[in-house]
């Protein structure tokens, strides 16, 4: 699932629809403009049969192995909630944000530190591979 189909978000969908080891389940827009438009059309390829939504809830409810967190964040912070929000629920996370890169954050702001002093508590444990350990990183 890719989470914020701007720029990044975008080129996400695209390489997913390339390869043969992907598939792409769900696409969550933030702009009402985004919403309802097809994957394949948003990145000028033919339709992929996903449409982009901006129903937080039906998301969730989709099964699947990772959420491509592509927000838009500038290093304010403020996605913090929505991806300790998607963490709780189950879901694994991956983000190229380079504002996730705490402890090197000498002295982040309040929020971060709450949000970083309290991980989530996964909603369910997700299957590993048996010589692998889950783990939540900042990257």
């Amino acid at each position: 699932m890719v989470w914020g189909p701007g720029r990044m978000g975008s080129l996400c969908i695209w390489e997913i629809s390339h390869s043969p080891a992907f598939e792409l389940v769900g696409v969550r827009a933030y702009s009402e403009s985004k919403c309802g438009v097809d994957a394949g059309d948003l990145v000028g390829i033919a339709p992929m049969g996903i449409t982009l939504t901006c129903d937080v809830d039906a998301l969730l409810r989709i099964d699947c192995d990772c959420i491509v967190y592509t927000a838009h964040d500038e290093g304010r912070y403020h996605t913090d909630d929505e991806i300790l929000m998607l963490l709780a629920a189950g879901k694994n996370v991956v983000t190229p944000q380079g504002s996730r890169s705490y402890p090197s954050d000498i002295n982040p702001p309040p929020h971060r530190r709450r949000s970083l002093a309290q991980p989530p508590t996964p909603a369910r444990q997700p299957e590993t591979h048996p010589r692998s350990q889950p783990a939540i990183a900042w990257s």
